[in-house]
């Protein structure tokens, strides 16, 4: 095929990927009060919302007792995984929302694997059993809070 009939093709191509991306947001929102937490036994959750001129932020830590799995609250892409100090950071993607899962021992999923809901991505916490995730959409956290169960 010539190169010039693909140029015919790109604004339905590009038509269709975004069209698709805001179905797979409407599939994300619509999931708002339905999720498990992602650790199976917790003792305590402290939510962290601060605004200020300078900064947002918008968090939930989980603490726990038990070394249990930490599985993933949503469907998702694995975007990102960072190594801290032994202590990792695994970020999955759902259409424009990145969920950032931060404490976990080294993850049993690899970046680009396609994870569901309530699949492990770890099997246990680093210093101390807390887990901490946060929600972004569009580049900002955002509450999670009523996402949950």
């Amino acid at each position: 095929m010539n190169s010039h009939k693909w140029i015919i093709f790109l604004p339905l191509l590009t038509f269709q990927l975004v069209n698709a991306q805001v179905d797979s947001a409407s599939v994300f929102e619509k999931s708002k009060g339905t999720w498990l937490h992602p650790l199976a036994k917790f003792s305590k959750i402290a939510h962290y919302s601060d605004s200020s001129i300078f900064h947002y932020y918008d968090y939930i830590i989980y603490s726990t007792d038990n070394p249990s799995p930490v599985k993933a609250v949503f469907d998702g892409k694995v975007t990102n995984i960072i190594n801290l100090n032994e202590m990792y950071s695994v970020t999955t993607r759902y259409a424009y929302y990145y969920i950032i899962y931060v404490g976990l021992l080294k993850p049993v999923v690899s970046k680009g694997d396609i994870l569901k809901q309530g699949q492990v991505i770890s099997n246990g916490l680093e210093y101390g059993y807390y887990l901490t995730i946060s929600l972004i959409k569009y580049g900002k956290q955002i509450d999670l809070t009523p996402w949950f169960k």
